[in-house]
């Protein structure tokens, strides 16, 4: 089984961030040439260069499992999109590939409960879910407690702030609902996506098995 990356401490989808990454790609073409040009002139706006060398780090790490169109779309260059919305639907898709830990808990949590009609989910669920993994993935057991609450917090940032979860109340449930994306994007992904991309954007299996056809 392949290891877990459980690098995800930080930040979210790191939308901001990402669109200028992105627009430099498409630009340069080269990584080396976007991380000299990000940090000689500050374009992730961090106070430290080491701070915008991480930042820009995972975010290279994330775009590179990306399908062209969807760099253009983090970028804002795809003018068939909702640029807001499908940015961080495809931020999403990417970080659950990457992080497969997170994807695994949208494909085995997530969206079974959602379309059994329970659309609410909470922190524990996302902890108790990593406890299940120790035993295929010991290096979970080896993370210190203050850890595993970051990635819980992290996981569940990436969840809302791809419109996957809300919290429509303060002290209402994290209710589960299907990201929102323009038609272009869900097209593009039903074309060129990959299988645990549907199910990691709350695709129902209808819709799944025609785009697998």
């Amino acid at each position: 089984m392949e290891r877990y990356r459980l690098s995800f401490t930080f930040g979210g989808l790191l939308i901001p961030e990402s669109r200028v990454v992105a627009e430099g790609y498409l630009e340069l073409g080269d990584w080396e040439r976007v991380k000299e040009d990000i940090l000689t002139e500050n374009r992730l706006e961090k106070t430290r260069r080491s701070t915008s060398r991480r930042y820009f780090r995972e975010i290279r790490d994330r775009l590179a499992s990306a399908y062209n169109w969807e760099i253009e779309v983090v970028a804002g260059r795809d003018s068939n999109s909702d640029m807001g919305k499908d940015r961080a639907v495809v931020l999403f898709a990417l970080f659950t590939r990457y992080y497969r830990l997170v994807g695994d808990f949208v494909t085995q949590m997530v969206r079974p409960r959602y379309f059994a009609g329970l659309n609410w989910i909470d922190a524990a669920m996302f902890r108790t879910f990593m406890h299940d993994q120790e035993p295929a993935c010991p290096e979970i057991s080896r993370l210190s407690d203050a850890t595993r609450e970051k990635l819980t917090t992290v996981a569940l940032r990436a969840l809302r702030e791809a419109g996957i979860i809300e919290r429509k109340s303060p002290r209402g449930p994290l209710e589960v609902q299907r990201p929102e994306g323009s038609s272009s994007v869900w097209e593009r992904y039903c074309a060129e996506g990959r299988r645990e991309d549907y199910g990691h954007l709350l695709w129902p299996d209808e819709e799944i098995q025609q785009c697998l056809r």
